[in-house]
């Protein structure tokens, strides 16, 4: 098992896509490593490849985290935001063993241009965390 580095940010929590995330499926490990490398080699920032252990990981420990008080708050939320549904769709993907990608784009332009790399290396089912929205990334 890998050791993380102590100065590694932590890996991304699929219930917290920040503004600005953009988060696609590839179905392929080597592939999606290979994505994260390339949006890093051009220059885009991070990216954080989620494998399908972690993703579960995360979502069994949200679940048995979850009491009374935040599963009332879950279902409140869950009328005004698709946060949750998107996150429920990532872990049907790790169920399925496909890896979750996830990187930072300073704007939409950059998002669009980084989907469109992506694209190659097998991305799909990708969105961008906008401010007030997430818009799904289709192909054209």
């Amino acid at each position: 098992m890998e050791q993380a580095n102590p100065t590694d940010p932590p890996p991304p929590r699929l219930d917290e896509f920040p503004p600005g995330s953009v988060v696609v499926v590839i179905d392929v490990q080597a592939d999606a490593e290979d994505a994260a490398r390339s949006v890093e080699a051009a220059g885009e920032g991070l990216a954080y490849v989620l494998k399908p252990e972690e993703v579960l990981a995360q979502d069994a420990a949200r679940q048995d985290e979850a009491g009374a008080a935040q599963r009332a708050w879950r279902t409140l939320t869950s009328l005004v935001s698709d946060q949750g549904v998107l996150q429920q769709r990532y872990v049907e993907h790790a169920r399925a063993g496909r890896c979750v990608l996830v990187a930072a784009a300073s704007d939409r332009d950059q998002a669009d241009a980084m989907w469109a790399s992506l694209r190659a290396f097998g991305a799909h089912d990708g969105v961008h965390v906008e401010k007030w929205t997430l818009r799904e990334l289709v192909s054209e």
